[in-house]
């Protein structure tokens, strides 16, 4: 069996990160120089949207900080990081993690959604793709690329929010630096303003198709399959619940869904149920809790001893019974749980 070390709940940051202090800032605007006629006619429309494949460092600079990962475009794939922790997939769709460490590929992951602006994900041409409006400005040097300044203008904004594209005239138009700047109002009513960077170094163009596919020698991440108890409900405080769902794994795991945050692992023959997060998703890696499918799919991560010592402080005692699973959540006092099961279900304990 492969030894999983993917975590849902761990990797929400991106792509394995780590973060120091670089240089990676556009330059101001003190260089910027005029556009010739040739240059202002030209349809910056078409050119954010027909971006050529690329494979470079991302850098991305934000309050003084910096940090780097590899990111690779070849038409409507991606790739983005490296080592343990590198994703993969179609724009716009849910990527899939590769660990190149062990060779393993994770195609069951929670998915956690994300919004394409075409800026953190660094893909201009979904600005391409909206109502915004491209305005040449001027032409400027970034990292000795001879580039044109191409003002972003927002047709649905509520704050002032500034985008600017470079245009390396040099690297087939290749968009290799955005600037953003935003100012506005908190709730609060205090003002905010603050700037960020994305600038790729070490481009290549036209990059092997290789790396936006899955290696052949990767294989899928262990996993387990959890099956939906058709007859099984839910009760709190004595209370049915109607929004519940009961879901089984082979090995008699309970996974426990009630409400909006009601979400537990439940280890019978442990004798022992833990607050969950996200452990069993559907066949669109959404939360099981949130879907109405009957089969949920999860990792193995949740045998192993490190997540069991990790969860232990949040663990509650299980008091079991013919067709009856009761407990109170870790910490309370005034709630109790019980899972009302089919008293032809073996318990195991």
């Amino acid at each position: 069996m492969l030894k999983t070390v993917l975590r849902p709940a761990l990797i929400v940051a991106i792509f394995s990160i780590s973060f120091f202090v670089i240089q990676a800032q556009v330059p101001k605007d003190s260089g910027l120089k005029p556009l010739t006629a040739k240059e202002r006619a030209l349809d910056y429309r078409a050119i954010i949207a027909n971006q050529p494949d690329f494979s470079a460092d991302r850098i991305f600079f934000q309050f003084g900080k910096s940090s780097s990962s590899r990111l690779t475009r070849i038409g409507n794939r991606f790739r983005r990081g490296s080592g343990e922790y590198v994703e993969i997939g179609n724009a716009g769709e849910i990527p899939i993690r590769l660990n190149e460490t062990i060779k393993v590929y994770n195609d069951i992951e929670l998915a956690t959604e994300q919004t394409p602006t075409g800026f953190e994900d660094y893909d201009p041409k979904l600005l391409a793709k909206s109502d915004n409006e491209f305005i040449p400005i001027g032409r400027q040097k970034i990292e000795g690329h001879d580039c044109i300044k191409v003002r972003v203008k927002w047709k649905r904004r509520s704050f002032l929010d500034e985008l600017f594209l470079y245009i390396a005239k040099d690297l087939d138009n290749l968009v290799m630096a955005i600037e953003r700047k935003v100012e506005g109002t908190a709730i609060d009513g205090r003002s905010f303003s603050h700037r960020t960077d994305i600038l790729l170094r070490n481009i290549e163009l036209d990059p092997d198709p290789s790396l936006v596919q899955i290696p052949a020698d990767y294989k899928p991440v262990d996993r387990v399959n959890w099956s939906k108890m058709e007859n099984a409900a839910v009760r709190v405080n004595g209370k049915t619940v109607d929004e519940s769902a009961v879901f089984r794994s082979p090995e008699g795991n309970l996974y426990v869904c009630f409400g909006l945050v009601g979400e537990f692992l439940v280890r019978p023959e442990a004798g022992i149920a833990a607050k969950a997060f996200g452990v069993v998703v559907d066949s669109r890696r959404s939360f099981i809790c949130w879907s109405k499918e009957a089969e949920g799919v999860s990792e193995t991560f949740y045998r192993g001893k490190e997540y069991i010592d990790r969860t232990k402080e949040e663990s509650s005692s299980l008091e079991i019974a013919p067709g009856l699973i009761k407990f109170q959540p870790a910490g309370s006092t005034d709630v109790w749980i019980e899972i009302l099961l089919d008293t032809s279900v073996e318990i195991q304990r």
